[in-house]
């Protein structure tokens, strides 16, 4: 139900309306109006042939415009502090503060871009993929790869997003190239190119890398990952549906074998394998590519060790790796009945007598050495290798989830099975 009944609130507004009016005229008492000539504001105001007031003449409108534009002027002026101090207390940085202050300004993200570049231009990455995929376009095929291995390592996008990219950077101005230069077709063309010379730029690389910076290659990790691929992939040869940790085995895969060293976390070598294959598959065919590449780079097998897990150990492998003069540590499954024996033979107090690190706390390891036996029979012929290992005890562990691990053959060189 409404305080006032209509006719009140009408005659309440009137009243309003015209208190407003009087106290305007007040304001503006001895006041004179700008010329007309000036260009402060127009003074040819319009006016109906039908005037309700006949009283209220031109020169009170005239009065009356001169006041609101005053305060409109006004308020125009005052509105922009607080604006600006409210912009001002929302900034996190100084960089937001001068970008609130200034009003037109150039925004490149750097970030870790001139690392990047001058790590690539010492590789001489530029050089080695001209140098295999030369081209007659005014922009060569190493100019854009550097581009796509920058977007690559700092902000991955599709390559019909690369332009957009590189809007955001310096890499453009850089390399004095439009950044329109690098659409989609190009960088399409341009991965097209390296494809078909990727094994030895790879290589060249890598060499490159080995030399600047003197990797050490007496540890090195070998393992297979699994990417899942999505799409209609008949005729590869591929990708196909297999099993791998933490990946669903309805979901067609492929598989990357990878060999990697301790010293910076360099790939070294890599192999790409059907999603079917089985890990153990895949161990002898790395085993002759990295005895390869330790020959190309002047290392003897016997002064490397390859690191790896159980599921790349077997008796077959075990002889294998020992034949080929090659240390290899990974943890022992129970293989065989004398594997399983051999696990469950040493106690607690075994290894507590036998620290192999000076802590003794819970946090402490203990090891216990023997000798873990290999039998692999092939047809006409059964090969026997006594390897030897190191077992280890985490302490603090319960007796049901003891954890040891095999430190594997560390044997003399012997004939090839």
């Amino acid at each position: 139900m409404p305080i006032l009944s209509f006719s009140t609130h009408r005659d309440f507004v009137s009243w309003l309306i015209w208190s407003l009016v009087v106290i305007s005229m007040l304001l503006m008492r001895g006041s004179t109006l700008p010329d007309v000539g000036s260009g402060g504001f127009p003074t040819d105001v319009w006016q109906s042939t039908f005037d309700p007031v006949p009283w209220f003449g031109r020169r009170l409108r005239l009065q009356w415009y001169a006041a609101w534009w005053k305060i409109r002027r006004w308020a125009n002026q005052w509105k922009r502090w607080p604006v600006l101090v409210i912009r001002l207390w929302s900034c996190h940085n100084l960089a937001q503060v001068i970008q609130v202050l200034t009003r037109k300004q150039l925004v490149r993200h750097l970030s870790a871009l001139p690392i990047l570049v001058a790590l690539l231009s010492r590789l001489r990455v530029r050089e080695i993929i001209n140098h295999y995929c030369p081209t007659r376009s005014p922009i060569d095929n190493g100019t854009v790869a550097l581009v796509l291995v920058l977007n690559r390592l700092m902000a991955p996008r599709p390559l019909y997003k690369v332009v957009d990219w590189l809007a955001t950077t310096l890499v453009a101005e850089h390399l004095g190239v439009s950044r329109f230069k690098f659409n989609d077709d190009r960088l399409g063309r341009t991965l097209d190119a390296l494809a078909e010379q990727l094994p030895a730029i790879w290589a060249d690389i890598q060499q490159q890398t080995l030399l600047r910076y003197k990797i050490d290659l007496s540890v090195l990790f070998y393992d297979l990952t699994a990417l899942i691929m999505t799409g209609n992939y008949a005729d590869s040869g591929l990708v196909d549906y297999g099993f791998a940790h933490n990946t669903p085995s309805d979901d067609p895969k492929v598989k990357l074998g990878l060999l990697a060293s301790q010293d910076g976390g360099l790939p070294l070598l890599f192999q790409p394998w059907s999603g079917r294959t089985a890990d153990k598959a895949t161990v002898q065919t790395n085993m002759h590519n990295l005895r390869q590449f330790l020959q190309q780079n002047g290392w003897k097998p016997s002064q490397v060790l390859v690191v790896g897990d159980c599921a790349n150990l077997n008796s077959e492998l075990a002889c294998a790796y020992q034949a080929a003069n090659l240390r290899y540590l990974a943890g022992l499954g129970k293989l065989e009945k004398v594997h399983k024996d051999l696990i469950l033979a040493p106690g607690d107090q075994s290894f507590k007598q036998m620290p192999l690190t000076d802590q003794t706390d819970p946090d402490g390891y203990w090891g216990v050495p023997c000798q873990v036996p290999f039998t692999f029979r092939r047809p006409h012929a059964v090969a026997s290798r006594p390897c030897g290992a190191l077992w280890s005890h985490a302490a603090g562990l319960t007796s049901n989830t003891q954890t040891r691990f095999a430190k594997a053959p560390d044997c003399a060189a012997s004939d090839p099975l």
